[in-house]
């Protein structure tokens, strides 16, 4: 029996006790340092559909962040595109209460140029106080667009929650003078 039949078997056996789940967390840890192992094996073997397969027994186990983002990152690597707005928009649905849900989707179509579509994914988010970072691709993505007033507009939203961001200011007084202003 594999390490993974094994510890999916504890999961399914527990009692919830205190003392199981210590055992189970510790067993689970020890399939994610073996999986972690595997995957940098098979990665600098650039046996990269394996990764991706590893990579969704890890999401399937645990939809963090880091885990759907690095599953993202490696399908766009192995060229399947398509197969990166589901995994996205899944860690969206089920993560409703983090800021930078759409962050990854908005990203990934950024990377595709596909400035409509980033426009499109990340403008609602603004209402969840996101990081930087989508406030910094949503402008970018608007002056693509030659959306100056927009960029402008994201860029002065970014400002009033980071007032000292210097780079930000820079954006600001670089679009202006895209527009004569």
């Amino acid at each position: 029996m594999n390490l993974i039949t094994t510890a999916s078997i504890l999961l399914a056996t527990q009692t919830g006790s205190a003392p199981v789940q210590d055992r189970v967390d510790e067993i689970w840890t020890h399939v994610d340092n073996h999986i972690i192992r595997q995957m940098d094996f098979w990665f600098d073997d650039g046996e990269f559909p394996a990764k991706v397969e590893l990579l969704k027994v890890q999401v399937a186990y645990e939809s963090s962040y880091e885990n759907v983002t690095n599953l993202g990152w490696m399908l766009e690597n192995i060229d399947r595109y398509d197969l990166v707005p589901p995994v996205y928009l899944k860690y969206q649905k089920d993560h409703p209460e983090d800021p930078d849900a759409c962050y990854p989707l908005g990203w990934h179509y950024f990377l595709l140029r596909n400035w409509q579509k980033v426009i499109e994914v990340l403008e609602p988010s603004l209402k969840r106080n996101p990081t930087p970072n989508t406030y910094r691709t949503l402008a970018k993505s608007y002056e693509r667009e030659k959306k100056y007033q927009d960029a402008i507009r994201i860029w002065e939203m970014q400002l009033k929650r980071w007032p000292d961001d210097i780079p930000c200011k820079a954006n600001i007084e670089r679009v202006k003078k895209k527009i004569g202003g």
